[in-house]
């Protein structure tokens, strides 16, 4: 028996660091087929495979400079692998060449969103999914391998939350940020084949929208149910500085994810018991970019 642990991922030239969390779904949709009105099945087969890798990581940096917030990434005839460390029994990790891999050749990644709230350990996290492509419509997309020795990992930093400003007036009292990227992947399989190819991987809308809890009811009252976006929204997370608390906001080395365009409407209130009133507004925007080098003004 061997058990085994999260690792780093290849994403093409893409290396995904600090992982927090990883799901592999083969998207296997079984048919099966009887006689005439009869009651047990008398053939069973793979109608057709959908497979999906979800991702979240902590390494902001690396996926601002890798992915695109418009088309994501798209890998063709390359190398994907998700990478899993075998547990050693009674020990920590196997001896290298004892890991197991998940690999593609083809495929898109799609970033998600990124997300943080106030005190989180974890800090600010990007979630991604990767649509595996098969070769030849026919064949499986994902590959299963074992005695792999997998590359050495890196830490880069991690974010935090940080504010998040409309139209240049800066909301107060934020305890939550997400930013969706709204990019829909069509995906089309032709000629009877069981997998889609590249060819069937496209994109066809793509909808950026950034979410907002906040506790400050002076700001609730600013939005009067929505106000249109004559410039731009901008949620930044902060860089955590090591050995300390948080890196100064003049430093160039924070994220910023800004919406351009668009309406925040308030989407509700919420109240618990003692604590206090948190109030969310969704901004529904038209363009986003991304930058790892900006400061926080």
């Amino acid at each position: 028996m061997a058990t085994s642990a999260l690792y780093d991922a290849a994403i093409g030239d893409y290396d995904v660091f600090q992982i927090t969390n990883l799901s592999y779904n083969p998207g296997f949709v079984v048919a099966q087929h009887h006689y005439s009105g009869g009651v047990s099945p008398q053939q069973t087969e793979i109608n057709y495979g959908d497979p999906v890798v979800t991702i979240t990581s902590g390494d902001l940096a690396g996926f601002i400079t890798n992915v695109n917030a418009l088309s994501g990434l798209a890998v063709t005839s390359g190398s994907v692998i998700f990478y899993q460390n075998d547990r050693a029994a009674g020990g920590v990790f196997a001896a290298e060449g004892n890991a197991h891999s998940i690999s593609f050749t083809d495929g898109l990644l799609i970033p998600m969103d990124i997300s943080a709230s106030q005190d989180n350990e974890d800090g600010a996290q990007v979630t991604m999914e990767f649509h595996g492509a098969s070769s030849t419509g026919l064949v499986n997309p994902a590959t299963y391998a074992a005695s792999v020795t997998p590359p050495a990992q890196t830490f880069t930093n991690i974010y935090d939350l940080g504010p998040f400003k409309y139209n240049s007036t800066t909301i107060d009292g934020i305890t939550d940020t997400k930013v969706n990227f709204g990019i829909n992947v069509n995906k089309k399989r032709y000629s009877g084949f069981s997998f889609a190819t590249m060819f069937g991987l496209t994109i066809n809308e793509v909808r950026p929208s950034i979410d907002v809890t906040f506790e400050d009811q002076a700001a609730a009252h600013s939005f009067a149910n929505f106000v249109a976006i004559s410039g731009t929204c901008i949620a930044y997370y902060r860089d955590r500085a090591v050995g300390g608390t948080r890196v100064a906001n003049a430093t160039t080395s924070h994220v910023a994810c800004t919406l351009t365009g668009g309406l925040a409407v308030a989407t509700g209130m919420s109240a618990s018991g003692r604590d206090n009133n948190a109030f969310t507004v969704t901004v529904s925007g038209h363009t986003l970019a991304m930058a790892s080098n900006s400061a926080i003004s």
